[in-house]
């Protein structure tokens, strides 16, 4: 959840972009290896990794869940 909270604060706290920041990239990508490595996260937390994903990408709305 570390990496859900970072990334999103630097997104919405920092007004950082995927277009312009290979650093939040690289992070977003760490972000879903390790989210895809870990079998014992809940769906909550992933539906939380989901929406930072979706942020980054520029979804305003609620949450796609498709």
């Amino acid at each position: 959840m570390g990496h859900v909270v970072l990334n999103a604060m630097s997104m919405i706290g920092m007004s950082k972009s995927l277009r312009v920041d290979a650093e939040l990239r690289r992070n977003l990508d760490e972000l879903q290896r390790v989210t895809s490595k870990c079998s014992h996260l809940t769906d909550r937390e992933r539906l939380h990794v989901k929406g930072v994903q979706q942020l980054a990408e520029g979804y305003s709305t609620p949450l796609h869940l498709s």
